[in-house]
């Protein structure tokens, strides 16, 4: 099955049912803007004109980067994209993997980090079907206690993994095309 086969069957078949948008299908009056960069976070928004349609934070844990992410009704269908943009600029910028907010409060020992249903079926999507996503267990990257070991195996395999960039270069592409703009 190819890949784009693979995408619209995890539509219909996920939480998500937006069709999935990417660099081809960003408007004449669409971009891409960083608004916050610094050694702790990057924060970028898909812009229409002057509108925020949607953002995603991305948020440096240590080895780890979570996201945060919001897209606007208007903007269905570019939640997928925003995401893999994140896991580019973790993966390519800070030099981390990108991991769920649940799975970071576990490793934390906290309670205070959430994934929300439509982001699990993502990670699930990463997990199953990505082949420009690289997935490593946490416990590969980190050394893990019994008690942590035994909260991740709770939680659905595919939460388990730090996922790394391995695709497309589309901050490249974003660059060559004038759709992204740099507003520190």
């Amino acid at each position: 099955m190819t890949y784009y086969k693979k995408w619209k069957q995890f539509l219909k078949e996920s939480i998500l049912s937006e069709a999935a948008k990417g660099i081809g299908d960003l408007g004449i009056n669409q971009s891409i803007k960083i608004v916050e960069k610094d050694d702790e976070q990057m924060l970028f928004k898909l812009m229409n004109k002057n509108e925020e349609w949607g953002s995603i934070r991305l948020q440096i844990y240590d080895d780890f980067a979570i996201i945060h992410s919001g897209v606007e009704e208007e903007a269905k269908g570019w939640g997928p994209f925003l995401y893999d943009l994140g896991i580019q600029i973790a993966t390519e910028v800070y030099n981390v993997d990108l991991i769920s907010a649940k799975t970071l409060g576990i490793l934390a020992g906290s309670t205070a980090f959430t994934t929300t249903p439509a982001a699990e079926a993502l990670y699930k999507f990463y997990y199953e079907n990505r082949e420009d996503v690289d997935k490593t267990h946490v416990n590969e990257i980190m050394e893990i206690d019994n008690k942590t070991a035994d909260k991740l195996q709770q939680m659905p395999e595919y939460l388990s993994y730090a996922y790394t960039w391995i695709g497309e270069d589309l901050i490249r592409k974003l660059e060559d095309l004038n759709k992204i703009e740099l507003d520190t």
